[in-house]
């Protein structure tokens, strides 16, 4: 497993993997200015932030057919990933959302695991063990990706610049 990205707790889950053995499966390789060569060698995409704005990340996992997990955060995740819910409401279970599966925010620091962390771990497990799940998934990742792409934003703003 490969971790991208940087933050606080890097040190924190660099103990956590020391502490559990498993420096040979999980990685944590820091900020990749070109992640796609790690996305188009994983299986699934897994965001686990506290907070996002419009992620980025997400768009790039969905551009490579990714399964994609997130946190339900403020802003950003639930409107990728489950459009035509409210934005202002935020799970506390796993959500099989229609372009993802949103989970609850792990931001406990706790000595044992924490509820959102076992629902996270699950989320994983269905992903992984539910081929029909997957294969749903990789196919509204590839759908929504195009969403965003060039074309569409453009139109979207000529709309809202028309409506000035």
């Amino acid at each position: 497993m490969y971790i991208l990205g940087k933050g606080e707790l890097k040190q924190k889950l660099q103990e956590l993997i020391n502490k559990l053995d498993l420096s040979k499966n999980i990685m944590l390789l820091g900020f990749k200015t070109n992640p796609y060569a790690y996305l188009e060698k994983s299986d699934v995409f897994i965001m686990t932030s506290y907070f996002e704005g419009m992620s980025n990340s997400i768009l790039e996992a969905f551009s490579a057919e990714l399964p994609v997990i997130a946190t339900d955060c403020m802003a950003g995740n639930r409107e990728i990933i489950a459009p035509s819910t409210d934005y202002n409401c935020f799970t506390d279970k796993i959500e099989f959302a229609e372009y993802g599966i949103l989970i609850p925010i792990c931001h406990e620091e706790a000595e044992s695991i924490t509820n959102q962390e076992i629902e996270m771990a699950n989320a994983i497990i269905k992903l992984i063990e539910d081929k029909s799940l997957y294969a749903k998934y990789k196919q509204k990742a590839k759908e929504r990706v195009k969403y965003f792409n060039k074309e569409n934003s453009i139109n979207k703003w000529i709309e809202i610049i028309e409506k000035l």
